[in-house]
């Protein structure tokens, strides 16, 4: 399984965070022009593999930062969604993933003008078996 895949499996198995983000505007980067607000675009920024020694030797990925960015009508907006997010993802562990913890605190992107909307940008760092 893919870090995004996992990730977009947690956030839409997260009936707090779908009921304020429908799972369909759940995304990878891409172009989402017309996506409607509000919606959450979340990816891996940098990586790396460590060997673990646990039932002999085994790859671990540790995604140091994970990026997810809520785009809102406002920042109010988007700062809730964050929280829920938070609330989601920090000290998530599975099978798949050993440790999903909030890097820094979120912080908000200067409002875009242009297309109405404004950004709250979080980073996680994900341990997992995950690629």
């Amino acid at each position: 399984m893919t870090a995004e895949e996992k990730i977009y499996a947690i956030l839409s198995a997260a009936a707090p965070v779908t009921n304020v983000v429908p799972a369909d505007r759940i995304k990878p980067p891409g172009d989402w022009q017309s996506l409607d607000r509000p919606y959450i675009i979340h990816q891996p920024i940098i990586g790396r593999t460590i060997h673990t020694h646990s039932e002999g030797l085994q790859e671990l990925r540790i995604w140091d930062f994970y990026q997810i960015e809520v785009y809102a009508a406002s920042h109010g907006q988007a700062r809730q969604i964050m929280d829920i997010i938070v609330s989601a993802l920090d000290g998530y562990k599975d099978a798949d993933v050993q440790r999903i913890a909030l890097q820094k605190t979120p912080s908000a992107m200067p409002y875009d003008t242009d297309r109405k909307v404004a950004c709250v940008t979080g980073d996680f760092e994900v341990a997992g078996y995950l690629t």
